[in-house]
């Protein structure tokens, strides 16, 4: 692995968090994942759920959570669409570069 991150433990009760069993198992866990790549861990946030916690997105501090949902959806689509024209375009410049190498004409599109 490459790049920053931030692990994000959570236990569901006060007694799992005090037991610290379940933080270290995620612990091991993150660890595992990054397996000593070139990475730096930038933060570690722990939470200990004894309550329901409201999320709120500092950009859409209105949006509830239908309206998140249907944000996020539209952002994974987005990505799987781009993800298809990426693969496109690079299978176009396959074929372009076979057939310059082949010898045959190729007209560059101008846009």
């Amino acid at each position: 692995m490459k790049g920053n991150f931030v692990a994000y433990y959570r236990v569901s009760t006060d007694r799992q968090g005090r037991s610290g069993l379940g933080l270290e198992a995620q612990q091991r866990a993150v660890q595992s994942y990054l397996n000593g790549g070139d990475w730096f861990l930038v933060a570690e946030l722990t939470e200990v759920e004894t309550g329901r916690v409201e999320f709120i997105a500092v950009d859409n501090p209105h949006a509830n959570k239908l309206t998140l949902h249907i944000l996020a959806a539209v952002a994974q689509h987005e990505r799987e669409m781009i993800a298809e024209r990426t693969k496109a375009a690079l299978q176009a410049a396959r074929h372009a570069l076979i057939g310059l190498r082949e010898g045959a004409a190729v007209i560059p599109l101008r846009g």
